[in-house]
């Protein structure tokens, strides 16, 4: 007994010497040998460089839910509040695809620690065993993960190539359309000014970040889907000192909720294919005339609960018929008790333009294609530039604004509330939004 402690604990200062090794940047590689490829594979994610768990499961029904057990070994102590997660890579409407035309199901599984990489012990469907592993040899700890398949609805799943034609009809953003529809659990939970936002409760804000730094990208702006290819943001949010950035720099994430969590089962990473600013946004301008940009995505969204476009604008483009409307603005912004990494929303009141010159203690707003909201004690802040400001009609949201300029108190050097923010109109930009959208 004595002899086989010294082995096993022998084993495990080697491995933990090669693992020191691994993370001080001297081997580039420690991925176990999966016992089973066809099921489960190790794979880097390009962005984070993150090693993670690719899973295949095969012989699914549609409609037909299955229970997943994935047992691993890591030779680790863990905190057991993290010990990975097993998420869905596809849409459930994509998934049930795959799984309709007799393909696996597709997972992936997020690691608890960098490294050391766990190892497979086993893997249950159903409770039958489907694919069988190797224990690490000396002190390990053994993770179990477990997760009910979704797999969809039959009806789905009867006409999958219908099913495909029926969603890239979800594109449009006329009030006849499924457009600016959270899920009606949530839109009883709409509370006062600042509140947290439920996840789901606005599935058409995007969270827009910098990939200047590949490995940490930073987090930019707020912006709006406005059908499955384009988004909406302020010009300002995609211009430094040189221009406009390059499109390959942005990186944009429809059904993100935490902006600290990359691996998000509901989220999809969105390359931006185009960056399209109106021709006449000039960045110096005080009055921030023509701040709006959109953006064309290289991939078609996949809608879902978590993801989908707001309406565009249907109404008159005279200011005077939304003035004292209520609207709500949701974003990343900063809070009072400091940065945010999920939204927020408040509330806002469209007022004149006089009465914004006014508090802006401006002489006049000109012709400037802008109007202000009155936060009444809230404002929009540092990260919510690019976000949309909506109004609701009838049971439906429309993006009538997006966020240009918050106020800062030059003392405190803080957002201030008591001023009022200033929003590009997306009215008087329609035909343009709609022209930009089909070139």
């Amino acid at each position: 007994m004595v002899l086989d402690y010294y082995v096993n604990s022998l084993a495990l200062v080697v491995y933990l010497a090669v693992l020191s090794s691994i993370e001080a940047g001297y081997l580039d590689t420690a991925v176990p040998i999966s016992p089973c490829p066809e099921i489960f594979s190790y794979r880097k994610d390009l962005r984070t460089e993150r090693i993670f768990g690719k899973l295949e499961i095969p012989n699914l029904q549609v409609g037909q839910p299955a229970k997943l057990k994935l047992v691993m070994s890591i030779v680790r102590q863990l905190n057991w509040n993290n010990l990975g997660s097993i998420n869905q890579v596809k849409s459930l409407s994509a998934t049930s695809g795959d799984i309709a035309r007799g393909k696996p199901a597709q997972y992936r599984v997020n690691f608890p620690l960098p490294y050391p990489l766990p190892t497979v012990l086993s893997i249950q469907l159903n409770g039958n065993t489907i694919c069988t592993g190797q224990r690490h040899q000396g002190i390990s700890t053994v993770i179990k993960l477990e997760k009910v398949l979704n797999t969809g609805l039959q009806s789905e799943a009867r006409n999958p190539a219908h099913l495909h034609r029926q969603l890239e009809t979800k594109f449009i953003s006329s009030p006849d359309g499924d457009c600016g529809k959270p899920s009606s659990s949530f839109l009883s939970r709409l509370a006062i000014n600042g509140e947290l936002a439920y996840k789901g409760q606005f599935p058409w804000i995007v969270p827009l970040f910098d990939r200047d730094h590949p490995r940490n990208p930073k987090y930019m702006c707020g912006s709006t889907i406005i059908s499955r290819k384009h988004i909406i943001t302020a010009a300002h949010c995609v211009y430094e000192a040189e221009g406009f950035i390059e499109p390959s720099r942005v990186l944009a994430i429809p059904g993100m909720f935490n902006t600290d969590n990359f691996f998000d089962e509901n989220a999809q990473l969105s390359d931006v294919e185009q960056i399209i600013p109106h021709e006449e946004y000039v960045h110096d301008d005080d009055l921030n005339d023509a701040d709006i940009a959109l953006l064309r995505l290289k991939t078609t969204l996949e809608l879902s609960d978590y993801i989908g476009p707001v309406c565009l604008w249907d109404g008159g483009s005279d200011l005077k018929d939304i003035v004292g409307q209520e609207g709500i603005l949701a974003g990343w912004g900063i809070r009072e008790q400091g940065t945010s990494s999920v939204p927020t929303f408040m509330r806002t009141i469209v007022v004149d333009k006089r009465q914004c010159s006014l508090n802006l203690l401006q002489m006049s707003l000109g012709s400037a294609r802008v109007f202000c909201g009155d936060g009444r004690g809230a404002t929009p802040c540092n990260g919510d530039s690019g976000s949309g400001m909506i109004l609701k009609k009838d049971s439906r949201f429309f993006l009538r604004g997006v966020v240009s300029k918050g106020m800062v108190d030059h003392e405190t050097l803080k957002c201030d509330a008591t001023k009022y923010a200033l929003y590009t109109d997306i009215a008087p930009f329609l035909d343009w939004i709609r022209s930009a959208m089909t070139h």
